[in-house]
């Protein structure tokens, strides 16, 4: 096979300007840019470091043995890689992070004499050589000395020549060490053979291997150190396909910021990072947005959340990375569906089966078979003995397609992290088993940010008792099995957990402890541990309070930094940057939280971004004393902060910027008009499952002028969903099945996909038979903000689409939120004043304004006002003929056997009130005069309008083909009195539950709320009961915003519904909510 350096010197020969790799440079000020090196360079400089070698070691010493290196990840890497090749060595890549007991095992296992190191890490070096015995430790030149052009160009005579044999040593990597000191693996140089041929691997017709994607001439951005199998696998890459790499700078931290700002400045085609970096940056502003300007992204190391990919997916291709040291790469197909992405679909060339696991056929362990010609295996190269590899990774079947494989976990219950560091829990759980007070140990943290310990004492009455001062009494312990480990598998004091006497650990019979059904039994506690570590910023040890000068404060931040970095400590320098030193996001957390902790007057939050911007002793000790000793934050640089207006404002641009197409499309088919043909109307309705949208399909069930609806939903279970809603809230669900009514059709759609995620076929009848579409479903999340909401936005955008390009146009009726425009009052004070005697009572009329300033400050409202905002444009721009309703509170039905929802905040009121003993009086000025629309009632309402819609003639069209869109307030017109529901739930408990009942007090809201957040003061263990009991709990954010506005300097608002009313009967006919309608809804909620 070609040997990478003979490949190497033949393209420094040929194409000596090409582009080899990117390469970070800073400037004096900081600032980074990147710097072609070409073949020509790396040629140069391999030829340069590879005399070097022989200058300082003797050249007639054995080949066989390896040469160490040690750096920060910059192209030496590569350079001492290389160069020891030609020397006739290969080299052992030892990662920064093993611990000094992790390198002498390699050093020792390898027979290795001499070790290579960058400067950054003289002090460790200096450590290891005093205990190493013979190892002969050298720092390497610095990488301008090895690019210096104006050096001689002498060549070197390579002792593996052009081409080398499979079984030749070509590198030495090791194992992460998760199971105790780091084991090295010889890789071989049949592994880079397979790398160079890998492109000519076939695939089906129509398909295409994964590494088609990120094997070739483009562009790539990789976050992989090259002391890894990953990182290896893309330097391979750029030798054997040419394909440029970027690298991102070694001292400065990897944040999704610098991330961006790289991409912005390099523009790459592709990016390689671990699973933990994609999902930092899908959660960064505009992170979203940067990945979108990939043709892809490969991640690996770990699982992704699945909501990350999900977005990921929408924007670019995603591909789904699998491998080990090993094996290397793991061969599968791209997905021919891309929300298949965390599924493996495996090439059989590369002999990858999945083999049954304990007899389930759909869970297996994934086992790499020698093949008859082995063209396209990695592993046995470097294992030739071998017949299979057990890869002991598990996965899992997809419920659908028998192909597909997603990862589930190991097989040796290696654990996972977020960020992709792996360790293996089960010596370390020994080592406190050994204990006398031990009963049982497991670790936890799969898919976290950090590990978490569960004990169960022998003890455990008397432990629990005392439980600080059970885990104090252990904790030299915990330290001594935390002592074997890398800094990533440290557990830390906060996060031990003690398993109480009334759960027990689950066993096997054999008495060993089962890990999963115990994590099973034990995930509240579980949760509520990394709950409690995520708020914690508190003191919890006695510190300096940021006042003792500076010195002091130096001290505490040397310690916190040293204890943190134990590996390096002994040479770590005031000065050092410790990103250099190789600190981890997971000590960089630890280091927040101890450092937040001792300086109170600052917060762990504060000091997680110091760290990040001052990364050594010195620069971190200055920030924290300037912000410690400061009273005022006039001298405090500024954050960039971006409004939510603004916000808002980018996302409709990003959804609207290309309608003016659109509206060409429509000018060509014809006409706007979307009026019934005469066959009947046929509808689609998105988001039919849920309260709302099972009375809008049942009353467009039972309308006669309904030939056929639609309904899409998310999920391929919404038939069985739908029938359990209507049966749950009274419905006929006969109307549902297409033997007995065949008006509804059930598909499982993703609007923000194109075709919304259809077949081909089935979305062409969609347009060719869709005269109405009412728009429902949308995520519920009043927590999450604005960027959270995207997907559904999009999907707006693709029924506007579907809507110009549909044979009958289809009238758009979009059920929006009075949320979206429930900032009136602070942006239109009084502007709309009713004129009577009430001067406060503010009017929101039944138009849409595009001012970005009307929602309420919360990301669900917020979208709701972009959605309307998208269909504003497309009807101004695009001949869009659209309405939006917007709902306001949706009362529990007053027909029917249905129930409003016990999870809302209304029925948790009530519950928590006769718990309690107390009911507020009042809800707060905004919110006493109750404009409360039954749910029933809104659905036949939404139809009327709808209809009343469909059939506007369309003659008074304005001069672009639009008759625009319309806005209706869709809540009650009649309005009822807080103070008669209060009455009327005291009445219900009297009669119901005799003299306790009737003890529920009337109080004000303060009071009601006060009582509350003394329940909720200190949850604790017994939390989860505690919320039954008071589910009011849940909503407290939102009670309390009830409770901001009783100072009664915030205008009342009344929505204007005269048009509403003038298009639906319903509308007409509708009464207050009334005392009546609150013991219906009593009644039915049985509290």
């Amino acid at each position: 096979m070609r040997s990478p350096t003979g490949v190497i010197d033949g393209l420094a020969a040929a194409v000596p300007d090409n582009v080899w790799l990117k390469a970070p440079v800073s400037d004096d000020t900081g600032q980074i840019t990147w710097e072609d090196i070409t073949w020509r360079q790396l040629s140069r400089a391999v030829n340069a470091m590879a005399h070097w070698i022989d200058a300082n070691f003797d050249p007639a010493s054995s080949k066989a043995e390896p040469i160490a290196y040690m750096g920060i990840n910059d192209i030496r890497y590569p350079i001492v890689m290389f160069a020891a090749l030609k020397t006739g060595h290969a080299s052992l890549l030892t990662s920064p992070r093993n611990s000094q007991e992790g390198h002498l095992s390699l050093l020792s296992r390898t027979t290795c004499k001499k070790f290579l190191f960058t400067k950054e890490f003289q002090g460790q070096v200096d450590d290891l050589t005093a205990k190493a015995g013979e190892v002969k430790a050298l720092r390497v030149p610095e990488i301008e000395e090895l690019l210096d052009a104006r050096s001689e160009d002498k060549a070197y005579p390579s002792q593996c020549g052009t081409e080398m044999e499979d079984q030749d040593i070509a590198i030495i990597l090791h194992s992460s060490g998760t199971t105790g000191l780091p084991r090295p693996i010889w890789i071989k140089a049949g592994v880079f053979g397979v790398i160079d041929k890998l492109l000519e691997m076939p695939a089906p017709e129509g398909r295409r291997n994964s590494h088609d994607e990120f094997l070739g001439t483009r562009l790539s951005l990789i976050m992989m150190p090259f002391f890894h199998a990953f990182g290896i696998n893309m330097l391979a890459r750029s030798i054997y396909h040419q394909g440029p790499l970027v690298l991102l700078p070694a001292g400065r931290p990897p944040t999704a910021q610098f991330l961006m700002e790289a991409i912005a400045k390099t523009k790459p085609s592709s990016l390689v990072c671990a699973a933990s970096m994609l999902e930092e940056l899908c959660n960064t502003p505009h992170g979203l947005e940067t990945i979108s300007t990939l043709d892809s992204v490969l991640y690996g190391g770990a699982p992704l959340a699945r909501a990350v990919g999900d977005k990921v997916t929408k924007v670019t291709m995603l591909i789904n990375g699998m491998g080990s040291t090993e094996a290397f790469y793991e061969v599968n197909y791209i997905p021919a569906d891309p929300a298949d992405w965390d599924y493996f679909e495996w090439n059989p060339l590369a002999g990858l089966v999945v083999e049954p696991v304990d007899g389930n056929p759909r869970q297996g362990e994934l086992v790499i078979k020698r093949t008859p010609d082995g063209k396209w295996t990695f592993v046995f190269h470097n294992f030739p003995e071998l017949d299979e590899w057990r890869t002991k990774d598990l996965f899992e079947l997809h419920p659908a397609k028998p192909a597909l494989w997603r990862y589930i976990g190991r097989v040796d219950d290696v654990i996972v992290l977020s960020n992709a560091e792996k360790l293996n829990p089960v010596s370390f759980e020994k080592v406190l088993e050994g204990d006398p007070r031990v009963g049982g140990a497991i670790v936890v943290g799969s898919g976290r940010f950090q590990t978490g310990l569960m004990i169960e004492p022998h003890d455990a009455d008397e432990a629990g008792r005392d439980p600080d001062g059970f885990i104090d009494e252990l904790w030299p312990v915990i330290e001594e099995a935390n002592a074997q480990y890398p800094s990533h598998a440290r557990v830390w004091r906060e996060m031990v957990l003690l398993a109480t006497p009334e759960k027990p650990f689950k066993r096997a019979g054999k008495g060993s402890v089962l890990r999963r059904a115990t994590c099973e039994l034990y995930a509240e506690e579980i949760e509520g541990l990394y709950a409690r570590q995520a708020a914690l910023d508190g003191p919890e040890v006695d510190g300096v309070d940021g006042v003792g000068g500076t010195e002091s404060i130096k001290a505490v931040v040397g310690e916190a930094v040293r204890s943190a970095l134990r590996g390096q400590k002994d040479g770590l320098s005031d000065e050092a940057n410790i990103f250099t030193l190789g600190a981890d996001s997971l000590q960089v957390l630890q280091l927040s939280q101890v450092l937040g902790r001792k300086f109170r007057n600052i917060g762990s939050t504060e000091v997680f971004r110091m760290i990040y911007e001052n990364p050594s002793i010195e620069r971190l000790t200055t920030a924290i004393a300037e912000v410690s000793t400061s009273t005022s934050s006039s001298n405090t640089p500024q954050r960039v902060v971006v409004s939510r207006e603004e916000k808002m404002s980018a996302m409709i641009h990003r959804y609207t910027r290309d309608l003016q197409k659109k509206k060409k499309g429509i000018a060509i088919n014809g006409t706007t008009s979307s009026l019934p043909t005469s066959q009947g109307t046929t509808v689609i309705l998105t988001g039919s499952t849920g309260s709302l949208g099972s009375y809008l399909l049942h009353q467009l069930i039972i309308s006669p002028s309904i030939v056929h609806i639609y309904a899409l939903n998310r999920t391929s279970d919404a038939p069985e969903r739908q029938e359990r809603s209507f049966q749950a809230r009274g419905l006929d669900p006969a109307g549902l099945s297409s033997s007995g009514h065949p008006k509804v059709t059930f598909l499982a759609a993703d609007l923000s996909q194109d075709r919304f995620g259809l077949d081909p076929a089935v979305y062409t009848q969609l347009l060719s038979e869709t005269n109405l579409l009412i728009h429902n479903a949308w995520p519920v999340n009043f927590n999450s903000p604005l960027e959270s909401f995207e997907p559904a936005v999009a999907g707006t955008r693709k029924i506007v689409d579907f809507a110009s390009e549909a044979v009958h146009h289809p009238h758009v009726v979009f059920i929006s939120s009075v949320a979206s425009v429930l900032n009136y009052p602070a942006v239109r004070p009084l502007e709309n004043s009713s004129g009577d005697e009430d001067s406060t009572l503010l009017l929101i009329p039944e138009e849409f304004e595009p001012d970005n300033s009307l929602p309420i400050r919360q990301g669900y409202g917020e979208s709701k006002h972009v959605a309307s905002s998208v269909l504003d444009k497309a009807a101004r721009v695009a001949g869009l003929r659209a309405t939006v309703l917007r709902a306001g509170q949706l009362a529990g039905p007053v027909e029917g056997g249905g129930v409003w929802g016990r999870q809302e905040w209304l029925p948790s009121l009530i519950a928590t009130s006769k718990t309690l003993g107390k009911i507020p009086r009042s809800l707060g000025p905004q919110n006493d005069d109750l404009d409360w629309l039954p749910v029933d009632l809104a659905a036949q309402a939404v139809l009327d309008i709808s209809q009343s819609r469909l059939e506007d003639k369309q003659g008074a069209s304005s001069s672009n083909g639009s008759t625009g869109l319309e806005c209706y307030n869709l809540v009650n017109p009649q309005i009822g009195k807080w103070s008669d529901m209060v009455g009327a739930v005291q009445g219900f408990y009297a009669r119901e539950g005799g003299d306790k009942a009737s003890a529920i007090e009337v109080v004000e809201l303060v009071e009601w709320l006060a009582a509350l957040e003394a329940v909720g003061a200190d949850l604790g263990e017994g939390g989860a009961e505690l919320v039954k009991q008071y589910p009011a709990l849940k909503l407290l954010d939102f009670f309390q915003g009830m409770a901001a506005g009783e100072d009664g300097d915030v205008s009342k608002v009344r929505f204007v519904t005269d048009g509403a009313v003038g298009r639906s009967q319903t509308m007409r006919g509708l009464k207050a909510v009334d005392e009546e309608m609150m013991g219906r809804w009593l009644e039915s909620w049985g509290f």
